[in-house]
C-alpha cells in the first residue's frame, strides 16, 4: 500500500468530491485533504467500498475540478479514507498548493477567534 503518509498536513474543509466505483458514483464532501490523500464523508447510505479497491475522484478544488485514482485505505463511520493514486507531478503541486492556501486560511481563523477578532 505504500508509504505512511498520515504525517502530511491535511486541511479541513468540506469540498465537493463524487466517487466513482463499479459503474457507480457517489456524491459526498472532504473532511480533511492532504496532497496524498483524504477522508470523504459520502451522502446518503452506507457505500460498500471495500479496502484496496482503486475508484475515480472527482474533486471540486477552489481553482476548479481535478480527477484523480485513488485507493480505498478504510471505511469509518464518518466516511472514506482515500489514498491518491499515481499522481502526476502537475497533480502533486496542484493539490499540495489548494492544501497550503486551506491551512493558511485555517490558522488565519484560528489568530482571529484567539484575537477576539474577525479574519
Amino acid at each position: 500500500m505504500g508509504e505512511d503518509r498520515r504525517g502530511h498536513p491535511r486541511a479541513c474543509r468540506a469540498l465537493d468530491v463524487t466517487l466513482d466505483a463499479s459503474d457507480r458514483q457517489w456524491p459526498g464532501k472532504t473532511v480533511n485533504l492532504g496532497a496524498y490523500g483524504a477522508k470523504v464523508a459520502l451522502s446518503g447510505k452506507s457505500v460498500p467500498l471495500a479496502p484496496g479497491l482503486k475508484i475515480g475522484l472527482r474533486l471540486a478544488l477552489p481553482d476548479g475540478y481535478v480527477f484523480l485514482t485513488a485507493m480505498v485505505v478504510r471505511t469509518d463511520p464518518d466516511g472514506v479514507a482515500l489514498n491518491f493514486d499515481s499522481l502526476e507531478a502537475r497533480q502533486f503541486q496542484r493539490l499540495k498548493d489548494c492544501v497550503d492556501s486551506l491551512l493558511v486560511e485555517e490558522w488565519r481563523e484560528v489568530l482571529a477567534e484567539l484575537q477576539g477578532g474577525s479574519p
